[in-house]
């Protein structure tokens, strides 16, 4: 699967980018993983972590949807030892980037906002 491969190198260039990164994933709104990153080292399983992030995703998708907010552009959360910024990539899939709460954030999204329209591309789903 030629669009796979070229995938994980974009996700693979990106992980080049951000320091204290624990994994990337794209995932459809179902949880399935499409195609992951996951540095050596980081003990994060992506499949778990896409299958988690895709129930997120969906809640902040009809959360702004009920509260006409506007399409959402990204969701970010934070926790003591991380945080996780989920961009949606039309309405069937997702990029997550998760990162050790040490990460600059201003970094995390321009490296995800920027990749964005690469990452659908990469999905047959671009312009």
């Amino acid at each position: 699967m030629g669009a796979g491969g070229n995938l994980n190198s974009i996700l693979e260039e990106m992980a080049g980018q951000v320091d204290g990164l624990l994994c990337i994933a794209v995932a459809g709104s179902d949880g399935v993983a499409i195609s992951s990153y996951v540095p050596s080292g980081s003990m994060l399983n992506a499949e778990l972590a896409a299958a988690q992030l895709a129930a997120i995703f969906r809640i902040a998708r009809t959360s702004a949807d009920k509260l006409k907010a506007g399409d959402l552009e990204d969701n970010l959360f934070t926790s003591t030892a991380g945080q996780i910024l989920i961009r949606p990539l039309g309405q069937e899939s997702y990029l997550a980037m998760v990162t050790t709460r040490d990460a600059p954030l201003g970094i995390v999204r321009l490296v995800v906002k920027s990749y964005a329209s690469r990452v659908e591309q990469a999905l047959g789903r671009g312009s």
